[in-house]
């Protein structure tokens, strides 16, 4: 029975060597488009999509050879359009949040650029929040918006580990799931879509990559 537990421990503990964790840190820039729903809608209004960007931090923990575990806290702009249907001038509603992505990433194939999927969740904090009118001065929406957005976060891209770092291009879509009306009247949420692309560098080799660099002193 020893014996048994022996190997078994044996082959655990050279599995985990091949593929050791490695923490990674870096920085991810975003640029997309952010659109505000609003439920039960008067007719004659539609809301729309509009350009948003973000810059964050990238955290990530790689293991298994196919996982990889990550959040990437930042700025991010949310919002979209109000107008009437077919006329009249176009109003934007632009919110700032501290957003903190987490999720869980899976790559598939070897050690060249690999396709992968990620999903997650999103928290974001309000900064600021204003609706700019067609016509008129700007409106402050801070007391009429709920401080906290949450949302659920997927999307497919590919990353390209390298010797001097670890790059990612991704596609994702933030659905909140919170109404960040604090008003109560209607419900609003935040849907936004971004190309994200970063670059990480590794803190920590795992033991397989330490014995390779040993072996070419």
């Amino acid at each position: 029975m020893k014996s048994s537990f022996g190997l078994l421990a044996m082959l655990l503990g050279s599995g985990l060597s091949a593929h050791a964790a490695e923490v990674r840190l870096g920085e991810v820039l975003s640029a997309g488009f952010g659109e505000t729903t609003i439920a039960d809608l008067p007719t004659g209004f539609e809301t729309g999509y509009q350009p948003r960007w973000g810059a964050a931090l990238a955290a990530e923990l790689s293991f298994g050879g196919h996982w990889t575990l990550l959040a990437s806290p930042g700025y991010l702009e949310k919002g979209g359009t109000l107008s009437e249907t077919g006329a009249g001038p176009e109003s934007k509603y632009d919110f700032g949040y501290l957003e903190v992505p987490v999720g869980l990433r899976y790559a598939f194939g070897g050690h060249k650029a690999r396709p992968f999927v990620v999903g997650g969740a999103s928290v974001g904090f309000l900064l600021t929040a204003k609706l700019h009118p067609g016509t008129g001065p700007d409106v402050d929406l801070e007391d009429r918006t709920r401080g906290v957005d949450v949302g659920l976060l997927g999307g497919i891209g590919v990353e390209v580990p390298a010797r001097r770092g670890h790059g990612f291009f991704e596609v994702v879509a933030i659905q909140g799931l919170r109404d960040i009306n604090a008003l109560g009247t209607m419900e609003i949420h935040q849907r936004t879509i971004l190309l994200r692309a970063g670059w990480t560098f590794g803190l920590r080799r795992g033991r397989a990559g330490e014995d390779a660099a040993g072996a070419g002193r």
